[in-house]
């Protein structure tokens, strides 16, 4: 566990930053985003902060991404950002955070600036939109001129609200605030200012109630439509994705034996032709076709086809999807479980059930990388065929009909534009006593080919805080549903069954290479060729990692040797590898050599070799004090191995005290010039991402040093 906790950190940082330290600020903030950037983005902010008031600007708009790409409705920090890419003139960069705050309704930018993006050419005149039950606005009028605010149909009445005005020069800028009506029928707010719709209206507000059949039907009746499912797939826009999702599900009918419906329900998109082949198909009696009265969003179309259908359960899928064999069946038959509320599917961009990780969501393009992945979970043994999970995804997700008496629909007074409005449900069925599953044997490609840009990002970061507010406790079971992982055998066993015949040299790594090393772009990266293997020998056991590279994104794949050592030699002989490539000696080899059977080679050094590695070891270094145990037990390791090179490590006394250690370990005194230490090199006990080795260069800059190299401690050393 790491000594220095995240408010620890940050304190130093500002602190530092305040006695005008500025290398030591940057080094404690690039350490904090290191360490705890995923969980507070508050330390990617910092970051970005110490170094425009170091005069990097460039440098600090990375750190802006990160910040706002983890809450992208801080408005203080997207106006932060804007000026920091207006003093670079990264045009690009500020049309991007300009995008932003067209969508961002529950905050808004000071009069100030305003003001100042008036000077830049980017005018913003206001957003509005459905937060938690109220409608939350912000728009700027010239003075003397006035807005309106209406809903249709008339009724229900809108309650009175708050309204804030501030005065920003020759205009008044206007903060809204006005509770919404819980009526049981859907209806829209128009907020007209200076004669034009303010950005988000009209909203339509589709209350969970309104989801309910709006016509009563005879019990007979509803036990014959409880025994069929509907499909219900909104349609906007995509002409070539939404006819390949309808023409996966026709050919998918044949091989279920659920008496199934497809329901396509049109939002009034821009693409006429989309349209017209949809009514081909209607007037075919291949699908039934609703239309919307006006666009609604995903979650007001979901709405609108859920108050007409009378019974049975709701398979949602998305129209950007591809579905394959009798998965209508597979998904059907976890229903059946008396507390099932909710089955979601495996697949690609598909959050916490996707694959091949929850962080890498995979690129599945076709439907035959969906056959073969669907295959593979199809194979999977029975005990692993579903698992609990928090929250279903919306992109194929099963509403079972006890969900829906309970429960309702999806609710348009919490949330807007249909983005987390599965979450939503999904807790408000846990708060019923119901569960929701995952359907692990089930794969459904899920291509995300459109891209919403700003405005998505703007409005689920808005609806998260709403879904927080009513569930506080969600953010954190969540979260330990990630740490915990529970899917990753899952994953293991579908990538399993998924490897297919590719040849080719399988690269032997020691562990140390695996963070240096993403999963992205492996085969491109010059340090990462091909299909890899990582090693580590623990005591009498050995721990291996199997990362497989071809056409569909697999998961990594882990073994322990001896126990699966004929499970790991069959998937190695199954891809018919040609041969083992070994790069650099570590412990582990020998045996890699004899459980995997096939011819072995070594590689001449490569791009990985650490700056360190090739450094005189009799020479100076400076070194980042690493903050867990683990690393600090690395490092001395490795110092001890060393007697004749000196390390000096910055922020020594203040995370590891009088801790025991080598001899040649000494703390990093306060100097600004650090040539007289002669060092040769900066090391770390982790590999570096570019944005921060660009920081770090910073701070040696800062220090006199900038033309040393840059790398981390092998580990294998250890």
């Amino acid at each position: 566990m790491p000594l220095l906790g995240a408010d620890d950190l940050a304190r130093q940082a500002v602190l530092a930053l305040r006695e005008k330290r500025m290398a030591d600020a940057l080094a404690f903030a690039l350490t904090f985003s290191s360490t705890y950037g995923t969980l507070h983005p508050r330390a990617f902010a910092l970051c970005a902060h110490v170094l425009t008031k170091m005069g990097h600007s460039e440098a600090a708009l990375n750190f802006w991404d990160k910040a706002i790409n983890y809450c992208p409705d801080r408005m203080e920090w997207v106006e932060q950002a804007l000026r920091t890419a207006w003093a670079t003139n990264d045009t690009l960069r500020a049309q991007q955070y300009v995008s932003l705050l067209h969508f961002l309704y529950c905050a808004h930018p000071s009069a100030t600036f305003l003001g100042e993006l008036e000077q830049h050419g980017h005018a913003c005149h206001g957003a509005c939109g459905i937060h938690a039950g109220h409608l939350r606005a912000w728009f700027i009028l010239p003075q003397g001129k006035t807005f309106l605010l209406r809903s249709e149909p008339a009724k229900p009445v809108l309650q009175p609200g708050t309204l804030k005005k501030f005065p920003a020069g020759a205009h008044t800028l206007y903060e809204l605030d006005v509770p919404l009506s819980a009526n049981r029928d859907p209806y829209c707010i128009h907020l007209i200012a200076n004669g034009q719709h303010v950005i988000g209206s009209p909203a339509y507000c589709s209350p969970c109630d309104a989801a309910s059949p709006i016509k009563k039907i005879a019990v007979q009746s509803r036990r014959r439509a409880q025994q069929a499912v509907t499909i219900i797939i909104p349609c906007y826009d995509g002409y070539d994705e939404t006819l390949s999702c309808l023409a996966s599900c026709f050919a998918s009918l044949t091989q279920n034996t659920t008496r199934t419906a497809i329901w396509v329900v049109w939002d009034h998109g821009p693409d006429a032709r989309l349209h017209k082949a949809l009514m081909r198909l209607s007037e075919r009696h291949k699908i039934t076709l609703l239309t919307t009265p006006g666009n609604m969003g995903f979650l007001g179309s979901v709405n609108y086809a859920l108050a007409r259908i009378n019974g049975g359960d709701v398979i949602l899928l998305n129209a950007d999807t591809l579905v394959h064999s009798n998965w209508i069946d597979r998904m059907v038959k976890v229903a059946q479980f008396p507390d099932a509320a909710t089955v979601t599917a495996m697949g690609s961009h598909a959050e916490l059930l996707s694959f091949p990780a929850y962080y890498d969501r995979g690129d599945v393009r076709t439907l035959h990388e969906t056959a073969l992945l669907d295959a593979a979970c199809r194979s999977l043994p029975q005990e692993m065929h579903v698992r609990k999970i928090p929250v279903g995804m919306g992109f194929c997700m099963l509403l079972t009909r006890r969900a829906l008496d309970l429960c309702e629909g999806l609710d348009g007074l919490m949330l807007f534009r249909g983005y987390g409005e599965e979450t939503d449900f999904c807790l408000r069925c846990a708060d019923q006593h119901l569960k929701n599953y995952a359907a692990c044997n089930v794969y459904v490609a899920h291509l995300e080919g459109r891209s919403f840009g700003a405005s998505k990002s703007a409005y689920v970061a808005q609806n998260n805080r709403a879904i927080f507010q009513r569930f506080p406790h969600y953010n954190d079971q969540y979260n330990d549903f990630l740490l915990e992982d529970p899917l990753q055998e899952i994953r293991d066993h579908i990538s399993r069954r998924a490897c297919q015949p590719r040849e080719g040299h399988l690269h032997l790594y020691p562990w140390a290479r695996l963070e240096a090393m993403p999963r992205k772009d492996k085969v491109k990266s010059p340090i990462s060729p091909g299909s890899q293997c990582f090693v580590l020998a623990c005591g009498t056991v050995t721990k291996v990692l199997l990362r497989i590279s071809q056409d569909v994104d697999l998961a990594d794949m882990h073994f322990l040797l001896p126990k699966d050592t004929v499970a790991l030699r069959d998937l190695v002989h199954k891809c018919a590898f040609t041969g083992l490539m070994v790069h650099g000696q570590f412990r582990g080899i020998s045996q890699m050599q004899k459980v995997l059977d096939i011819p072995v080679y070594q590689a001449a050094m490569d791009a990985a070799t650490t700056a360190f590695d090739k450094g005189d070891l009799k020479a100076a270094y400076l070194v980042i004090a690493p903050l867990t145990l683990r690393g600090w037990k690395h490092f001395c390791a490795y110092a001890h191995r060393h007697p004749a090179a000196r390390f000096w490590v910055q922020h020594l006394k203040q995370v590891w005290g009088a801790t025991p250690r080598p001899e040649n370990i000494y703390a990093l005194p306060d100097m600004k010039d650090m040539r007289p230490l002669q060092p040769s090199a900066l090391l770390f006990t982790e590999p570096l991402q570019a944005d921060r080795q660009i920081a770090w260069r910073t701070w040696l800059d800062g220090h006199g040093v900038a033309d040393i190299p840059m790398g981390h401690i092998p580990a294998e050393a250890a």
